[in-house]
This record gives C-alpha cells, structure tokens and sequence, in this order.
C-alpha cells in the first residue's frame, strides 16, 4: 500500500513538473514576422493607407511579444507573434495590389492614348 502511495506521489509531482514547463521562447518566429515587416516596407507599404495601418499594428504586436518574452510568457508571445505575421503578410499584399493597380491603370491611360493618336 504504502509503495502504491509514493508511485502515486511520484507521478502526480512528475506531472505537476511537466505541466509547470514553459516553452521555449519564439525566436524564430519572432525572426520571421520582423522580416515580413521588413518585406512590407521593401515594397512601400507606408504610401498605402490601409497597408500602413497593418503595419503599424504588426510592429506593435512585434513589440508587444518581446516584451512577453522578455516576461517569460512565451505561449502569449507566440500568439501576439501570429498576430504581427499575419498583419505584415496583409500589409504587403495590400501593397502589392496597389502596385498593380496603378501599372494597370497607366498601361490603360497609355493604350488610351495609342488609340487616339493612331486614330
């Protein structure tokens, strides 16, 4: 009996141990969100007001999962993490839909023109 109750003991504290564990921080995440913020700018994100709003907000979830790691919350960090990711991904895509907004706009300004003048 008494054997019974120190194995029960020693697995209730191992797992106590195991659920008490805290991931690692998300460096390599935290890495590649500072970098899709990095990719938004690359294509001038800023000039787009809608881009520029998610890029604002990636940066300040960025911060905010430093400050979470640094806290040791890495779990929250992660998320704050996914957070930034996705808003750079959309800042960028914005970006880019601008982009080929315009392009397309002045190749049909310029086919306009074409047509008047071959007219």
């Amino acid at each position: 009996m008494q054997s019974t109750l120190k194995l029960t003991c020693a697995a209730f504290g191992l797992l106590l141990t195991g659920a008490c564990a805290t991931t690692p921080p998300p460096q390599a995440e935290l890495t590649k969100a500072a970098g899709q913020v990095t990719a938004a700018e690359a294509l001038d994100a800023e000039r787009v007001p809608q881009a520029r709003l998610h890029l604002e907000l990636a940066r300040e979830q960025i911060a905010r999962a430093e400050q979470l790691i640094e806290d040791g919350d890495n779990d929250e960090a992660r998320r704050a993490i996914t957070r930034a990711s996705a808003d750079a991904e959309l800042a960028r895509a914005l970006a880019v839909e601008d982009t080929t907004r315009r392009e397309a706009e002045e190749a049909q300004t310029r086919l306009d023109q074409l047509r008047k003048e071959a007219m």
